[in-house]
């Protein structure tokens, strides 16, 4: 199995839209924490605005390239990102959210980035999974666990 990954760019909007459409209502529900079909083009355009973060299509080489996901790195205030991402159902269990969410930490490093942080719904074991692995901070506030990963502990604990 091998993954390309490449930024996101306007005109991908179709083929995100046609992602969503393969990913089911608890994949979607899991990502934007509410019933979601699609998104708009002023959602895309503020996804693949490099002023605001990166966002990155993951393609599966063995399946005609189509789009099997994306993952967005937004800038937040105080150096930090939030992380999102939606990968279709049949390619999930497979280590590409764990892959994925190290890229974007890489990226966001370059960036000096001091933290990422992601709003998870606390039944999204995945998801936790995923943050728990990367040696994430996870708090219970409002019902969202809100997950914040430190980079440079990252980078200190790695040498």
């Amino acid at each position: 199995m091998q993954v390309l990954v490449q930024t996101a760019r306007l005109c991908d909007l179709a083929a995100v839209n046609d992602l969503h459409k393969r990913c089911s209502r608890e994949a979607r529900r899991a990502r934007y924490h509410g019933p979601r079909d699609g998104l708009r083009p002023a959602e895309w355009r503020r996804l693949t605005d490099p002023e605001r973060g990166s966002t990155v299509l993951l393609r599966a080489n063995n399946d005609r390239g189509r789009v099997i996901g994306f993952a967005s790195l937004m800038h937040l205030p105080d150096s930090e990102a939030e992380i999102a991402l939606l990968i279709e159902d049949r390619w999930q269990n497979l280590g590409i959210g764990t892959a994925v969410v190290n890229h974007l930490a890489s990226i966001a490093s370059s960036l000096s980035i001091q933290a990422l942080a992601a709003w998870i719904e606390p039944g999204n074991a995945r998801a936790l999974r995923i943050m728990h692995g990367l040696g994430a901070k996870v708090d219970l506030t409002d019902g969202v666990a809100e997950a914040r990963i430190l980079l440079r502990s990252r980078v200190d604990s790695s040498v």
